[in-house]
């Protein structure tokens, strides 16, 4: 991560039963203190995992009167993701970094707090991401097909965020609808930002790529119509400053 950005978010290293993490400050509370000593204790309770699968295991940490926490763990089930992370960061401390910068262009994200791993020999071993819960967060599949009313609005706020995303020189790379959470108040949040990458050069092919990939989800929701994706796209072009939108309409038509 860039010096810079370290110095911005002010994060800091700090080194807890073999664990080597890295905390964006002011997140000082006991309950981390307890969490980077002893991560594996909160993800055991059944009644807060998300998941538990041989690639990762996702808890919910509630925390009395305050937003709660999400904790990851990377299990590296498979050997090809160890050892593709033996040769770079790991996919969690790539989504902290990520999640730093789309904060600081003001792309909104499950805010990150914290990233750890264990590396013997240069070989992850495992790796942990620690973030805020998105309060009352839904996918945004499972939205349009129970908000079908509100399909338009929507859209529509998604579109200025992944407008914003792409002006700020990001690709999200794998922009499915279940990496795109609704908040309580219908907000939409990016996720799963291991893959985030800046964009260099012309941004169209990057950004045209993203757009596709989400389609191809938004097209299988029975709720959404060709008027309700060319409102999308003309959402999008208009908060980026682009003018032919059918242009962009007929290079995702071709990616489909």
């Amino acid at each position: 991560m860039k010096a810079g950005l370290e110095a911005i978010m002010q994060v800091r290293s700090r080194q807890r039963s073999g664990l080597r993490w890295t905390v964006r400050a002011g997140t000082t509370e006991r309950m981390l203190d307890a969490v980077l000593e002893s991560p594996d204790v909160f993800l055991a309770d059944p009644k807060q995992q998300f998941k538990n699968s041989r690639n990762v295991t996702i808890a919910r940490i509630p925390r009395a009167g305050e937003t709660a926490w999400v904790l990851r763990r990377l299990n590296y089930g498979k050997r090809l993701h160890r050892l593709r992370d033996s040769l770079r960061p790991t996919r969690a401390h790539r989504a902290f970094h990520h999640g730093l910068r789309l904060e600081e262009a003001g792309v909104a994200t499950a805010r990150v707090l914290a990233v750890g791993e264990i590396r013997r020999l240069g070989w992850p071993v495992c790796a942990y991401l620690l973030t805020e819960e998105i309060p009352g967060a839904v996918t945004l599949q499972q939205l349009l097909q129970t908000r079908p009313a509100t399909v338009t609005t929507d859209l529509a706020s998604l579109a200025r965020i992944l407008a914003r995303l792409h002006s700020a020189g990001f690709s999200h790379r794998d922009l499915k609808a279940a990496n795109v959470l609704f908040d309580d108040r219908m907000r939409p949040h990016l996720i799963d930002l291991d893959g985030v990458r800046r964009m260099r050069g012309p941004t169209q092919r990057q950004s045209v790529a993203d757009l596709a990939r989400l389609a191809k989800d938004l097209m299988a929701v029975p709720t959404i119509s060709r008027d309700d994706w060319d409102a999308f796209l003309q959402t999008y072009c208009r908060h980026r400053g682009l003018t032919d939108w059918l242009w962009w309409r007929t290079e995702i038509a071709k990616q489909l």
